[in-house]
């Protein structure tokens, strides 16, 4: 470990928590405008090892808050454009690139050995997905989503509170506008949360849901409580 590199935050950390850093398996899922940030933050904190999924190619509408495929053409995926790009932030960081959706097999068997997952997706049918996977699978996932100057940030973690079923709502608005720095701002609080889940140092999100409205600078954090008979979850309560 190249403590030098690390020297500002392991007065934070410690030399433990660096080294969970390190030995970390962290899956993204999504890597649009909150993974392209979240994963920026977690490859320069030294997370030793990425899941990175996503099925999706660069467009140019993309490009004022996906900033890690600027570089790349139309004809690179976003998952190996992010591969490349924490290659150049962390070269001792492996990753493993996967061009395909939550329901390929490759994307499933390789999340199925991370520590926690982010969610970073952009609809609730892919989030629901994910949310039942890694309840099924007991990994903590970090849950994001923007849309125009606002955004949400929870932690779920299976049989301890609420998941993504008992808060998403069934509507939900088809490509939505965005601020690009707004996503900025969330992707760092999911990169955040992630960190404090794998070092267990801080307090994590769980139960609780960080509303943030960029436009008036307002930041709420909100209880959540479970939903009586979710189909997600209520098979896993304590």
């Amino acid at each position: 470990m190249n403590a030098r590199r690390y020297s500002r935050q392991i007065p934070l950390l410690g030399e433990e928590g660096q080294q969970a850093l390190r030995s970390s398996r962290v899956g993204l899922v999504g890597l649009g405008g909150l993974g392209c940030n979240a994963l920026t933050h977690l490859a320069t904190a030294g997370v030793g090892s990425f899941v990175l999924v996503d099925h999706q190619f660069p467009e140019e509408s993309n490009l004022n808050r996906q900033f890690v495929h600027c570089l790349v053409g139309p004809s690179v995926s976003k998952a190996d454009s992010a591969a490349a790009w924490v290659a150049s932030l962390n070269p001792d960081a492996e990753v493993v690139a996967v061009t395909g959706s939550l329901e390929g097999t490759d994307a499933v068997e390789m999340l199925r050995g991370c520590d926690v997952i982010l969610d970073c997706l952009d609809n609730n049918e892919s989030r629901l997905r994910l949310n039942s996977f890694a309840l099924e699978g007991r990994i903590p996932v970090v849950h994001a989503a923007v849309q125009e100057w606002h955004g949400q940030v929870m932690v779920v973690d299976a049989g301890v509170g609420p998941c993504l079923g008992c808060i998403l709502p069934s509507h939900e608005c088809s490509s939505p506008p965005v601020i690009g720095s707004v996503a900025g701002v969330i992707g760092s609080l999911q990169a955040s949360e992630a960190i404090k889940v794998i070092t267990g140092i801080g307090e994590v999100l769980i139960g609780r849901l960080l509303s943030v409205d960029i436009s008036r600078n307002s930041y709420q954090s909100w209880d959540l409580e479970r939903k009586p008979g979710c189909p997600h979850c209520s098979s896993l309560i304590e």
